[in-house]
């Protein structure tokens, strides 16, 4: 049975690479897994599934940076402006 491609799910879609869910490619793959003894395809698909907590652990923490970058890009706007608006009032007091 041909499983889609299609069904793997949002969070995991930038690390799945060329398998599914189930850790299982296309024709090629399946055929190849199938020809393996039980012990080979067990090792092979643990090997997949490791790669895949590494790849799912990195890009965790990668859009943890980026969100914390952005949080920071937005604190320093708010206080230029901050500070902007603060010496607009003192030079209008001033005149």
């Amino acid at each position: 049975m041909l499983k889609s491609m299609q069904s793997c799910d949002e969070d995991s879609e930038g690390f799945n690479g060329d398998f599914d869910e189930n850790l299982i490619g296309y024709e090629e793959d399946q055929m190849r897994l199938v020809n393996m003894n039980v012990k080979e395809r067990e090792m092979e698909l643990f090997a997949r599934s490791e790669k895949r907590e590494v790849l799912k652990t990195r890009y965790e923490i990668e859009r943890k940076l980026r969100m914390a970058k952005k949080k920071e890009m937005i604190q320093s706007q708010t206080k230029m402006r901050s500070n902007e608006q603060r010496r607009n009032l003192e030079e209008k007091r001033k005149m």
